[in-house]
């Protein structure tokens, strides 16, 4: 499933069958990597919904198992991405040998775990997420591919 399909769907409560807010960005991991919690609302009113509490996320909604599952980001990478402060679409990639590969325009995840199958970039590429290695404010740092490895 891509980010790009899912933002923006309503986020349904399984208790209640209310809506909740909408899906307005993801918290990514770059150590697992996986989407670890979806956000909702954005600034400082973002709200995060840890991925283990979510139903399931398809092309009509994203649905949680319980309405008090919506809580404040927590400190540190949570609340920076909550909060756009470290940008996911949009986010610029480099690899570990410093070179640039676009910015992000969409992720593909698997819809049942959150794992990051692959990032696109402006520049027309894919990247594997298992070459994710970190994820800042200036740019999500990558592996460098089989091509770039040389040169040092």
């Amino acid at each position: 499933m891509l980010l790009s399909e899912t933002l923006g769907e309503r986020i349904v409560s399984k208790a209640s069958a209310e809506t909740l807010g909408s899906a307005d960005g993801v918290i990514v991991d770059p150590e697992s990597p996986r989407i670890v919690a979806v956000r909702t609302g954005k600034g400082r009113k973002a709200r995060v919904i840890p991925w283990e509490t979510l139903s399931g996320v398809g092309d009509a909604a994203v649905v949680v198992e319980q309405d008090d599952a919506v809580r404040e980001p927590s400190e540190g990478r949570e609340h920076d991405q909550a909060t756009d402060a470290v940008k996911v679409l949009g986010g610029l990639v480099v690899s570990d040998r410093g070179n640039e590969h676009g910015t992000i325009t969409d992720i593909a995840f698997d819809a049942a775990s959150g794992a990051v199958e692959e990032i696109r970039t402006s520049r027309s590429t894919t990247i594997i997420g298992e070459r994710i290695r970190s994820i800042g404010h200036y740019a999500w740092i990558v592996t460098a591919a089989d091509d770039e490895l040389g040169g040092l």
